[in-house]
């Protein structure tokens, strides 16, 4: 027998953050009764740390909640020797990111009816989320905030489930501006995030549907859709959320897919589905009109055949395109929130405000962001806003401002 918490054996570290640990563990009862789960502990050092240990005992008893086949359950949450965990499903199988990464090293690609359908499982599991009730029938409202491929995953058996909900937020009126717990912290992963969440605005819903908007393209084309060379380009590229010019270059994608990928990510949060279920039904149909049957068979089918295959010799830095980004700021390891200080996150949600307000004052006029890295000061960045009237000579301003680059990867 290996270590043991209380009444579980731990099996397996799994993954180990700044300030919690996950472990693959077994839980036994009588008559030979056993089962595989997953403990999510605090590490030890931060057991006196009264915000965290609140951050997971909520997130806990947000998920009690969420009884669904597409959510990761949880089962209970406790303390023993002063220490606070979670025990939750235990999912054999993959992540989505991992899945985007082995098939970028098999140079291969993902079928189209395979990312539809694991878009519209999540949005099942989402919508069951966004429409859960409490104990007394209260709308919960809940926003997951932090959809991203390493939130997904998908069984052995082709099951696909939402989760860590841990920075997820339940609301009274479906709106939230909290995308900040405290000052300096952005929640959310940055390259997944919406225009509303990175411009400081109140979100809904809609929020999480732009991201797995977003999840389904870099699926189908194995491409990041806004991910920059810095923090302030990828914040920019998310608040502008132009999107056609990427369809020029991945012209295989349906006119019907391209359809379905406009509607979820809208710039306007009015302009997209309404609900998960829409975006959900909007893709069955489809499938459908494709005359597409994709189960989780179908799925299960491919994962075994992408992660039995060899993977061809290929360059160390070639897993994911588009995913390589200067030297990383620090992340909160144990969450998934881009930590920013306080200064930085001002300043980056002050410009967009400014360049957006110099769209608009400029009425008429063509507004181009470009963001370049300066040749001579590697860590400063040259930024240019052109402003191009209608039969006026455009005139460029330009500052010079220090950027502190980010990995905000999956």
């Amino acid at each position: 027998m290996g270590k043991t918490f209380g009444r579980y054996e731990l099996l397996e570290r799994i993954g180990v953050g700044g300030m919690a640990e996950v472990w693959k563990s077994r839980v036994a009862g009588v008559g030979g009764f056993e089962k595989i789960l997953v403990l999510k502990k605090v590490l030890p050092a931060f057991v006196e740390n009264k915000t965290f240990v609140e951050m997971l005992l909520a997130e806990a008893r947000l998920c009690a909640v969420l009884q669904h086949a597409n959510i990761v359950q949880t089962y209970e949450n406790g303390e023993i020797d002063g220490q606070y965990y979670i025990a939750m499903e235990y999912v054999k199988g993959y992540d989505l990111f991992k899945i985007l990464s082995r098939v970028t090293q098999l140079k291969r690609k993902i079928p189209a009816e395979l990312c539809l359908y694991i878009a519209a499982e999540v949005a099942k599991g989402l919508d069951y989320a966004h429409t859960a009730k409490d104990h007394q029938g209260r709308p919960l409202n809940i926003i997951h905030r932090d959809v991203s491929p390493s939130n997904i995953l998908i069984s052995e058996t082709g099951e696909v489930k939402v989760m860590d909900f841990g920075v997820a937020r339940a609301t009274m009126d479906g709106t939230t501006n909290e995308n900040r717990s405290r000052a300096g912290v952005l929640k959310g992963k940055l390259g997944y995030m919406s225009p509303e969440q990175v411009t400081g605005q109140p979100f809904d819903l809609r929020s999480d549907i732009f991201s797995l908007g977003i999840i389904l393209y870099e699926s189908m084309t194995l491409k990041r859709l806004f991910l920059g060379r810095t923090d302030l380009e990828t914040l920019v590229n998310i608040r502008d959320a132009k999107i056609e010019h990427k369809f020029h270059k991945h012209s295989y994608i349906e006119e019907s897919v391209r359809a379905v990928l406009r509607r979820a990510l809208a710039r306007e949060s009015k302009d997209r589905y309404a609900s998960a279920l829409d975006f959900q039904d909007d893709i069955t149909s489809l499938l459908f009109e494709q005359k597409t049957a994709v189960t989780n068979r179908s799925l299960a089918k491919y994962l075994d055949e992408i992660f039995s295959e060899e993977i061809p010799e290929v360059d160390a830095d070639n897993a994911l395109p588009e995913q390589k980004t200067p030297p990383a700021r620090k992340v909160d390891e144990n969450g998934p929130s881009l930590t920013f200080s306080p200064t930085e996150l001002r300043q980056h949600q002050a410009e967009i405000r400014r360049v957006r307000k110099l769209q608009k004052t400029a009425k008429t006029a063509e507004v181009d962001t470009e963001v370049e890295v300066s040749s001579d000061k590697p860590d400063t960045a040259v930024e240019r806003h052109s402003v191009k009237a209608a039969g006026a000579d455009s005139a460029t301003r330009k500052k010079e401002k220090r950027l502190v680059s980010s990995s905000a990867v999956m």
